[in-house]
């Protein structure tokens, strides 16, 4: 459950970071495009999120839902990564255009959200991927597999799988801007990354 709790807490650190770099970074984006990220997109993935989640809860068993909600993920991760470096051709959008002549000055953030459609696609899943993962599935997990009288020895050791966890990402994404600068480009250095967290993923299945 600790090497579990580890691999989940490692995931997330790696992609909250990449899903605001991305955000901030991109053409037309900006710190501005957050709060309408969070509101227009987060808010509504999260909505439908839990109307799937309800209906899988009366229909699949714990073990499975656990496993298709991480292979879904990963699915879309390692999709990502596939066409991250066409990202430029796929965000050249006529009407993100025709939104920014026509709105007023205040709604560039919004603009912005809509012309970076994959960076935003990517945010909404990585905003899910803590709050399903990490909060639902896997303290769903352990309520289930932890008796009474274990939880007050156990909890906290698979707290310390999560902050170790913290610690191997943030030095893990460090390593790889550092060694991989002369050899990878910029893109190659996101698929890279990426495809840690993919690579993670089947190894959470595998330890469920």
């Amino acid at each position: 459950m600790t090497a579990l709790f580890f691999m989940l807490a490692f995931v997330n650190t790696i992609i909250d970071s990449l899903k605001d770099s991305l955000v901030i970074t991109a053409v037309g984006g900006g710190t501005e495009v957050l709060p309408y990220l969070s509101t227009y997109a987060v808010l509504p993935s999260s909505v439908l999120f839990l109307v799937l989640y309800s209906w899988a809860t009366k229909n699949l068993s714990r073990e499975k839902i656990f496993n298709i909600v991480v292979g879904c993920f990963m699915i879309f991760y390692a999709g990502f990564a596939v066409l991250y470096p066409h990202h430029e051709a796929m965000h050249s959008s006529p009407f993100a255009d025709w939104l920014l002549s026509t709105l007023p000055n205040g709604f560039a953030g919004f603009v912005g959200m809509v012309r970076n459609w994959m960076f935003t696609a990517f945010y909404c899943v990585s905003e899910l991927w803590g709050d399903v993962l990490l909060s639902l599935l896997f303290w769903g997990l352990a309520n289930e597999t932890t008796s009474i009288e274990d939880a007050p020895l156990l909890y906290p050791l698979f707290g310390i799988g999560a902050n170790i966890a913290q610690t191997c990402a943030g030095r893990s994404l460090r390593l790889v801007g550092d060694v991989s600068a002369p050899w990878l480009t910029y893109s190659q250095q996101i698929q890279l990354t990426v495809a840690i967290c993919v690579a993670m993923g089947l190894a959470i299945v595998g330890v469920h």
